[in-house]
């Protein structure tokens, strides 16, 4: 595992890395540049990118099917979808938050 430690005069970063993780990108800007923080690359994590991929391709997402898909764990699984239900990228489809048929679908299809 890989420890790196930054600190500026407004933010301390911490940062533990996994040998096999891969970062897509930075979110924070560099220390020593008075530049305006540049977005992203690829603006999903991997299990949004997943969750955005199952969708385009079924027409729906659940977090079943996200689980094994992306090999994420369950509490993972229910927070992606609803962080892009927040972004508007995704909407909410069932009777309850029990209901043991509800999904996430894209924005615009019924």
């Amino acid at each position: 595992m890989k420890f790196s430690y930054r600190q500026t005069a407004n933010t301390t970063v911490i940062r533990f890395d996994r040998p096999s993780a891969q970062v897509t990108s930075e979110f924070l800007p560099d220390a020593e540049s008075p530049k305006k923080p540049q977005m992203p690359e690829r603006p999903f994590d991997p299990a949004e990118a997943a969750a955005m991929e199952i969708a385009r391709k079924n027409g729906r997402v659940t977090k079943r099917e996200l689980m094994a898909e992306a090999g994420i764990g369950k509490t993972k699984a229910t927070e992606t979808p609803k962080t892009l239900a927040s972004k508007g990228m995704l909407e909410w489809v069932g009777a309850s938050t029990n209901d043991p048929c509800q999904y996430y679908r894209p924005i615009g299809i019924n």
